[in-house]
């Protein structure tokens, strides 16, 4: 038997496996409908918590430092996170908000796959009365 026969008889070789499911195709269209809503709305609307992180950013340029010279509600990473992306795009407010829509359509695909491994980890195929079991391990 030559190589590029075991090749076409197994399953898991790269052209023969099935790359598109279900799953990754609800994933996509989550993320292309989620993407596409947040894009809409990018300049559509101002919460009320709206620039705060902005001016974190542009106080920690200043050289004012979180907690001893001005109030801070949350742990820091995120406040020095938005300080990193303040920096590198000059305090830009499009990119804060470009980064929401990036940082929403991760949490999406992450809840997403958590969702449909846990589908798959505690159904199987069997009739309805006897479908459900417990995730080993």
């Amino acid at each position: 038997m030559s190589t590029t026969d075991r090749v076409k008889s197994n399953p898991r070789s790269l052209p023969y496996r099935k790359w598109v499911n279900d799953a990754h195709i609800t994933l996509w269209l989550l993320l292309v409908v989620c993407g596409s809503y947040s894009l809409l709305l990018v300049q559509s609307f101002y919460p009320i918590t709206e620039s705060w992180f902005q001016d974190y950013s542009n106080y920690m340029t200043n050289g004012l430092v979180m907690y001893r010279d001005f109030y801070m509600f949350i742990p820091p990473g995120f406040p020095l996170l938005m300080h990193a992306i303040g920096g590198l795009t000059d305090n830009s407010f499009l990119a804060f908000r470009l980064y929401g829509v990036a940082e929403s359509l991760v949490l999406v695909a992450l809840v997403s796959s958590s969702a449909s491994h846990r589908r798959s980890c505690c159904f199987s195929s069997s009739p309805p009365a006897s479908s459900f079991r417990l995730p080993s391990g």
